[in-house]
């Protein structure tokens, strides 16, 4: 996925663009740690899937970034990545 990473980076540059990246928390560190991003959120899956206060925050913060343009880049579909793309509220959408 670096490699894609590395993609989005190149399309949208410093210092026009700032990149936050939704990630599991299980990777988020290492996200981080590539330099690629302006920003890393980690995720905590399963508490995504059990726990409304958790997930309706998460999502407040997602739609609080007001990003012109939301990437999901994988390639099978994940239901929290779809979730995370309609929280942004972003005019532009890439799935």
């Amino acid at each position: 996925w670096l490699d894609g990473a590395r993609a989005i980076r190149h399309r949208y540059p410093r210092p026009d663009h700032r990149i936050t990246l939704a990630a599991s928390a299980e990777v988020a560190a290492f996200a981080a740690s590539s330099g690629l991003f302006d920003e890393v959120i980690a995720v905590d899956r399963r508490r995504l899937g059990s726990d409304a206060p958790y997930r309706r925050a998460l999502w407040r913060q997602i739609a609080g970034l007001q990003a012109a343009v939301a990437v999901n880049p994988t390639f099978s579909r994940a239901l929290m990545g779809d979730e995370l793309i309609h929280a942004s509220a972003a005019p532009e959408r890439i799935g």
